[in-house]
């Protein structure tokens, strides 16, 4: 959402405090853009029956229905939705973490309109999706963010292991941070000195089949 974009919006967020995060971020995020929560309701992780939280959430009338918890409600949400005609009545239903996997057991009737974020995306550019060409040719599927953000972080460790001449912590970790991040996950990044990456924002962004690219943000 850009700065120009207004919208309203109501959170469906996990009720342990550690899994709030993303919620708060990205209320923050709406309310910087120009936008407004409307309200959050925190289901219980796990929670068998979510209609009365997806109702509360449809009934707020907000444009879009954030989705801020993980597995298994954050699907459970989605497919109940689907199911009151959320996406058919207008609003939209957006998952904050929710993997290619996730996409391919909701099905497609469910799914339909779905907004989310993701890290990685295997039909991204020529650079992804030949390393998950390579991935589905030993494991016949597509690899999620969090296997492709795997991948990266220990190739981007043995590299400096083997740059480094040792295994030695200190040693590799000046090495790793010394040495630009810059492979199928990640593009002229740099890791600080608290050892997260700060990238650059790519300029290459392709659409890809299954997913439509929205927006690409960068921290």
């Amino acid at each position: 959402m850009n700065s120009k974009t207004k919208t309203t919006a109501i959170k469906v967020a996990a009720s342990q405090r550690k899994r709030c995060t993303a919620g708060e971020n990205t209320a923050a995020v709406i309310a910087k853009s120009g936008g407004k929560v409307l309200g959050s309701v925190r289901p219980p992780l796990a929670t068998p029956d979510l209609s009365s939280f997806v109702l509360q959430a449809q009934a707020s009338k907000a444009k879009i229905i954030g989705i801020a918890g993980g597995p298994p409600n954050n699907m459970n949400e989605i497919k109940t939705g689907a199911e009151f005609g959320i996406f058919k009545g207008g609003q939209q239903m957006a998952a904050l973490l929710a993997l290619i996997t996730d996409i391919h057991s909701l099905g497609l009737p469910a799914a339909q309109g779905l907004l989310l974020t993701t890290s990685f995306y295997w039909d991204m550019d020529d650079k992804t999706r030949a390393w998950a060409k390579r991935f589905y040719a030993k494991l016949n599927k597509m690899p999620t963010m969090w296997q492709a953000g795997v991948y990266s972080s220990v190739m981007h460790y043995l590299n400096a292991v083997k740059a480094s001449g040792t295994d030695a912590p200190l040693a590799v970790a000046a090495k790793m941070r010394a040495t630009p991040v810059d492979d199928m996950y990640t593009q002229g990044a740099r890791i600080g000195a608290n050892l997260n990456a700060a990238a650059r924002p790519r300029t290459d962004l392709a659409i890809g089949t299954g997913l439509t690219l929205q927006a690409t943000n960068f921290w």
